[in-house]
């Protein structure tokens, strides 16, 4: 899963937007002087993507992107390409409109960045500054977002590195892979849920 999905599954506060892409946003260890909101949702951040790995849809939508890309980003690939699906089929499982759920986000963002550490804050600011969030709808802005992704990418490997897809290519893998995301969302749903409610008996007793 990417932003636009952890963002979809966290609290929906400042605290909880903050914490569910801060795990994407900054290397290493998280930082322990974390408010404790936001601590708990880049933890849960970390639940979700363990989860994520191992469930048998996205495993299998990996498999059948290592046709189309290196092998070993495959899974990137995959957690980019959710958040297209996501951002396509936005009212099948979200209700109001994605950009008014990108406008709120944004504006918890700009609002709060004191929540954030000091290396997360420009990355944030380039995020909402070049619409990464509304890109994922389109095949053309998922096309930006992985040349972005893989001239970083290159950068730190110091080797050249493509997660590119062609917009022409992106429906024949959309219908390929949606089934996949479907099942994973809603399982994905349920988890957290679950998870939630757990935590919430445990602190009740």
């Amino acid at each position: 899963m990417n932003f636009l999905a952890h963002l979809v599954l966290a609290p929906q506060t400042p605290e909880g937007w903050v914490g569910s892409i801060l795990p994407d946003m900054v290397r290493g260890p998280l930082p322990r002087d974390l408010r404790p909101a936001v601590l708990e949702a880049a933890r849960e951040h970390q639940r979700i993507d363990r989860y994520t790995d191992t469930h048998p849809a996205f495993v299998r939508t990996r498999d059948r992107l290592k046709d189309s890309i290196n092998p070993r980003l495959a899974g990137v690939l995959a957690d980019v390409l959710y958040d297209h699906v996501l951002a396509r089929d936005w009212s099948k499982w979200q209700g109001g409109s994605l950009a008014a759920f990108i406008d709120n986000a944004h504006q918890g963002f700009n609002d709060h960045e004191v929540l954030m550490p000091d290396d997360m804050r420009w990355r944030v600011r380039l995020m909402v500054d070049q619409g990464w969030l509304a890109s994922y709808q389109t095949p053309e802005g998922i096309r930006d977002r992985l040349v972005q992704m893989s001239a970083r990418l290159s950068h730190r490997l110091d080797r050249p590195m493509s997660l590119v897809i062609e917009p022409d290519d992106l429906q024949r893998i959309y219908t390929m892979i949606a089934d996949d995301f479907d099942v994973l969302w809603s399982d994905l749903m349920d988890f957290v849920a679950e998870h939630r409610r757990n935590a919430a008996t445990r602190l009740a007793c």
